[in-house]
């Protein structure tokens, strides 16, 4: 599900249309540059000793959700065309059986992925479709560099056991989802300072993107609503264009403190309004996301990471209204 490419550069219609009410075309068609079809050589050994990736796609619904899973170095292994992760979802996430379950080649499914290193803010991201595997492979169709922009730099001590190495269903307590966030959850989101959406475009094409800030940058206003707050990054606009063309989405927000992931997924859409965006300090615009279904996954992540260093980049969150 490659993008169409063309003079203006590498991108569909949604993405063209939020560049050019955010008046960045310019700028866009010249960063679009870095979007190749392969994974670089010079890209593989960082890749080769990542321990988180984020995965968003559509599950066998169209509901589109993001997770996050971590290893030890070397749970990603590459090649320029091809993309390997030795890890599975822990039973109860949204996309465990996307992940876990071989599809027929004749319905290849779609798959975005950011493989990150929390500690030194490196970041790439991988489009292509999905092929189970020893874990599950990417045939990439996309693959590009991030810049550090508002990741909090923190490490995992130890991973509690290698995802996919789970206790059967029946051994875990494992939460139904729910259609709404509990007074637990929305807390939760208020303490976050990491979270991935993910997104589809127009082809179906699927992403994963890093979202970050000070604790406190996500708000949910009530059960079913969800604000996160765009600040300044390369112009390309991949997540909004996305959600420009279709407003499905997914956020995973993790809490490194316990252990456990989130799992949101409804539909979502771009609040221009410059009094929304002025609501939180540093923003340029703010995402809605109308929350449709929750999952709440324990044991995802291992429960002991070191303390986190805030972005530079993150706006001064004590001038919030």
């Amino acid at each position: 599900m490659p993008r169409d490419v063309d003079a203006m550069g590498p991108f569909h219609a949604g993405e063209r249309a939020v560049q050019a009410r955010a008046g960045v075309r310019a700028s866009a068609a010249r960063v679009g540059g870095i979007i190749g079809d392969t994974i670089p050589p010079a890209l593989m050994p960082f890749l080769r000793t990542a321990r988180v990736v984020a995965v968003g796609a559509p599950d066998e619904r169209g509901r589109v959700w993001a997770t996050m899973l971590v290893g030890e170095p070397g749970f990603v292994d590459a090649s320029p065309r091809r993309l390997l992760v030795r890890a599975r979802p822990l039973p109860g996430d949204a996309l465990r059986s996307l992940l876990t379950t071989p599809a027929p080649s004749s319905a290849r499914s779609a798959v975005g992925l950011t493989i990150i290193d929390l500690a030194t803010r490196r970041r790439v991201r991988v489009n292509g479709t999905l092929a189970a595997d020893e874990g599950f492979a990417v045939a990439v169709e996309e693959a590009y560099v991030n810049c550090p922009k508002y990741i909090q730099a923190r490490t995992p001590l130890a991973a509690d056991r290698p995802r996919g190495d789970a206790p059967p269903v029946a051994e875990r307590d494992v939460e139904e989802e729910r259609d709404e966030l509990s007074d637990e959850q929305r807390r939760w989101l208020g303490a976050a300072d990491t979270a991935f959406l993910a997104s589809v475009g127009p082809t179906g094409r699927a992403d994963a993107s890093h979202r970050g800030g000070p604790p406190g940058f996500l708000v949910a206003t009530d059960a079913r609503r969800v604000l996160l707050p765009d600040y300044a990054g390369n112009t390309m606009f991949n997540s909004l264009g996305n959600l420009a063309a279709d407003p499905r989405a997914g956020l995973a927000v993790p809490d490194f403190a316990r252990g456990r992931l989130l799992q949101l997924s409804g539909k979502a859409a771009v609040d221009w309004r410059p009094e929304s965006a002025a609501a939180f300090p540093g923003a340029e615009r703010v995402v809605v996301l109308e929350v449709e279904r929750v999952r709440e996954v324990a044991g995802a992540l291992p429960a002991a990471w070191s303390a986190p260093v805030a972005s530079p980049f993150n706006p001064d969150a004590s001038t919030r209204r």
